[in-house]
């Protein structure tokens, strides 16, 4: 008899079903009675993870750069010839992967043949195949990709904010790697971190849709080997306190300048309990909100005088062990936008009920708990969010209870610890002259 813990929300009228699968998989479902389905296979293993060891490893191996993106690209493919596309195609699945910071993961939504694409899914993730012939062939593709997002001024003004914030964090490493890092990836190198990271003991399954759970389990019973945890160890370099530069640019093909602007969180996140994670979180999110928002007078004010348009937007990052405050959009100054932006912390951490005040902070509290409401609308948001929060050490479930009971006081201490001046830089991506 499977043995599962089910969760279920009176007032949103969810259920989550969670078990622990004999070979150390943890598998989630959200059942839907709906013919939509979606299904999220993932490994918490992604771009920073180029450093580790397993039980067996004498010591810390580093691979190159952009292994894990390279890794998610090859599982593709198969070594009897097939596209594992096409399987999807068949069986009326659109399929996709991914890779970020801290996870890849393998993808899709169906409104038939659930069962059979999830198979599908499961063998994709488990099975590699890798030759000197189709990773030699992979580099080329990849050095392509690389090329592509060079010339991204979206990616680059990110990427630009990253580096300016960080100083040695593993976050700086290009997920993509670089041209003369992939060449340096081999089958064997792909076999090995697959292994020591492919393992159901470090993977996640999440479905959502019209899933019984007994049958989820019999097809994890069939295709999900049951082999020991490597017991696989990360390795990353110690953050210094401060940021690494000021302010960072560079010059392509726009009509207008981009900017990011954004602060470094210099606390020991990683040292908070999930609990207290998610609660930061959603601290933070309401300080931005309530600094930033479209509604308020930073933005109507540069608004007004021509320097914001409607692209503007900010959000706040939370993982395990990192967080950062963005705010983002097209300028045609960014640097006056950066110095407004300073100009108004400095003046809320003189007179903080100026801008933290009830009206205000109700208003965005009730917006907040909107959106975690809207996060249980559709399968997708519902596996993305569920996965990400679980390898992030963050509090998905009962997230809109936690948002009620937030308090006021707490957003204002909170903003009055972390947000320094001096921890703020800025990235732009200026036309060509």
């Amino acid at each position: 008899m499977l043995k599962t813990k089910v969760f279920t929300d009176g007032f949103l009228g969810e259920e989550l079903i969670c078990f622990s699968h004999p070979s150390g998989l943890e598998v989630k479902i959200i059942p839907k009675k709906q013919k939509k389905a979606y299904a999220l296979f993932a490994t918490h293993y992604g771009s920073m993870d180029n450093c580790f060891k397993t039980a067996e490893d004498s010591d810390f191996i580093t691979v190159p750069d952009g292994i894990a993106h390279f890794l998610e690209h090859k599982m593709f493919e198969n070594e009897d010839g097939t596209d594992t596309f096409a399987k999807f195609a068949q069986n009326k699945a659109s399929a996709n992967a991914f890779t970020s910071n801290e996870m890849t993961a393998y993808l899709f939504s169906t409104t038939e043949n659930h069962y059979e694409n999830l198979e599908t899914l499961i063998e994709l993730a488990t099975k590699p195949y890798f030759t000197n012939e189709n990773v030699n062939k992979e580099v080329g593709i990849i050095t392509q990709e690389i090329n592509m997002y060079r010339d991204d001024p979206y990616y680059r003004v990110w990427f630009g904010l990253i580096n300016a914030l960080y100083k040695k964090s593993n976050l700086k490493i290009d997920i993509a790697g670089t041209e003369e890092s992939i060449k340096k990836i081999t089958p064997e190198i792909l076999y090995r971190c697959h292994r020591s990271f492919y393992n159901p003991h470090n993977m996640l399954l999440c479905v959502c849709g019209p899933y019984d759970a007994e049958k989820v389990s019999e097809i994890c019973d069939r295709l999900i080997p049951n082999i020991p945890d490597p017991q696989t160890q990360k390795r990353y370099p110690s953050e210094p306190c401060g940021i690494n530069e000021k302010r960072v640019s560079v010059s392509l093909r726009v009509a207008m300048p981009l900017f990011m602007a954004g602060m470094k969180d210099d606390s020991d996140i990683s040292s908070l309990s999930p609990e207290k994670r998610t609660y930061r979180m959603i601290c933070h999110d309401l300080i931005s909100d309530m600094l930033f928002s479209k509604s308020g007078e930073f933005f109507n004010k540069l608004y007004d005088s021509g320097l914001l348009n409607d692209d503007f937007s900010f959000g706040y990052n939370l993982s395990a062990d990192y967080g950062f405050l963005e705010l983002s959009g097209e300028s045609r100054d960014p640097d006056k936008v950066f110095k407004a932006c300073i100009e108004m912390i400095n003046d809320a951490l003189s007179d903080p009920d100026k801008y933290f005040n009830a009206d205000s902070f109700e208003r965005c509290k009730r917006a907040s708990y909107g959106k975690a409401v809207q996060n249980w609308n559709t399968p997708a948001t519902i596996c993305h969010n569920l996965v990400s929060c679980t390898f992030n050490g963050i509090g998905f479930w009962g997230m809109e209870k936690m948002i009620a009971n937030i308090e006021l006081e707490d957003v204002k201490a909170l903003f009055l610890e972390t947000y320094k001046p001096e921890m703020f830089a800025l990235s732009i991506v200026e036309p060509i002259k």
